[in-house]
């Protein structure tokens, strides 16, 4: 689910804890950051970018691009940014999942704008290609949420510390 629809399961007490990409709105909710995270434009292998190491915002401009759903906090920080600019994007497809994306982008059917955390197997292997956008502002920061007025059992405390254990060791 994107940040919005999990902000409200949080709210409404149908999810305990959760990690999520996006700015959280609910003042009600509690946030530990986790984890930062850079996005990344990627391209597959007969995509005119794919030997290039960054792009200008313009040159985005037409590009037929794979994007998540709205309510996206990665969505939210591209489209952000090109609006600033007055740089329309040229939307083919929308979609709430990664490796639907990635595929997508894989056999040629746009670029995307991706947690390079999620494609760092294809980058690896070839598949697909990274780069930057000159100029924006790609940073991202992971955060644990939980309703300030939740009980925490033992376990949801062990669960956090966890997690903040495990992110800081990254």
């Amino acid at each position: 689910e994107n940040t919005r629809e999990i902000e409200k399961k949080i709210a409404s007490n149908e999810l305990d804890l959760a990690i999520v990409e996006g700015q959280i709105e609910n003042t009600e909710l509690l946030q530990i950051p986790v984890r930062d995270d850079q996005l990344m434009l990627a391209c597959g292998k007969d995509h005119p970018f794919f030997h290039r190491t960054s792009v200008i915002p313009r040159q985005l401009v037409g590009q037929p691009m794979i994007l998540r759903e709205k309510g996206s906090g990665t969505r939210d920080i591209f489209e952000r940014q090109m609006n600033e600019l007055e740089l329309p994007i040229r939307e083919r497809w929308t979609c709430n999942n990664a490796e639907a994306i990635k595929n997508a982008v894989i056999h040629g059917l746009g670029l995307t704008v991706i947690s390079s955390l999620l494609i760092r197997k294809e980058v690896e292997s070839g598949i697909l290609h990274a780069l930057s956008i000159s100029g924006f502002h790609l940073e991202r920061t992971f955060r644990l949420i939980y309703h300030k007025n939740k009980y925490l059992s033992p376990l949801m405390q062990q669960v956090i510390q966890q997690i903040e254990q495990d992110c800081k060791a990254m």
